[in-house]
Formats: C-alpha cells, structure tokens, sequence
C-alpha cells in the first residue's frame, strides 16, 4: 500500500533535523519531491526537484520531469496520464532507467490505453 503522505511528512522531519552529508540530503529531496508528486502536490514536488538539483551528487531527477517540470510542462502530462507517469516515476527510482527506456516505456503504454480506451476499458492502478 502505497504511503506517500506519510514518506512526506517523515522526509520533511527529517531535513528540517539536518546532519545530512550533501548527497544524502539531496537525495531526501529528490524522494521528498517524489513523495509530493505521487500526492499531486506539483508545486511542492517542483520545488523539493529544485532544491535537489542544488547538490551534485544527489541522485539526478528523472530527466522527463526536470527543468520542463520545473516550467510546468510536466503537469498538464502528469494530469493527463497520472497512472503511467507514476509508474515511470517508479521504475526511475527503483530500478535507475535511463531516460531512453522510460520514454519506451511510455511510448509503449500509452499506446496500450488508446488500444484499452477503443475497447471502452482503461488501465488501472493495482492499488485503491
């Protein structure tokens, strides 16, 4: 089950505590930024994205939601395509695609849900 709100909450405790090393705390708000995101607190996630970007060796954020997201390019996408672009989000974290095989990926899936959507089905999230 999904917590997001929870992770945001835990993130922000955390990096208002401090004592972080430069990578870790850059990494906190790449996973605050995440967290608000899946939240769809887009300005929250833009801002934490933009904190993140501030230390070097922090993870980088997904090349798809970076500086055009930060312009609000990406909201009208994740607002259109909310399930497919948290499920990229996801892979993106947890398995470190490159920004090659995530636009395959979506190319890919959004090409199922107009496939789904002339059938009147639609895709669905695994969790309520």
């Amino acid at each position: 089950m999904e917590r997001w709100d929870e992770a945001a909450i835990a993130i922000t405790a955390a990096l208002d505590k401090g004592g972080f090393s430069e990578r870790k705390t850059g990494d906190a708000y790449v996973l605050q930024g995440m967290s608000e995101f899946n939240l769809g607190n887009y300005n929250k996630a833009s801002t934490a994205w933009g904190r993140a970007s501030k230390y070097p060796k922090a993870r980088k954020v997904r090349p798809a939601m970076d500086e055009p997201y930060a312009r609000g390019a990406g909201q009208a996408l994740m607002k259109q395509e909310p399930l497919i672009e948290r499920f990229l989000d996801n892979l993106w974290a947890e398995r470190g695609l490159s920004d090659n095989s995530l636009q395959s990926y979506r190319h890919d899936l959004l090409h199922l849900q107009d496939r789904l959507a002339g059938r009147g089905k639609a895709l669905k999230s695994r969790h309520p």
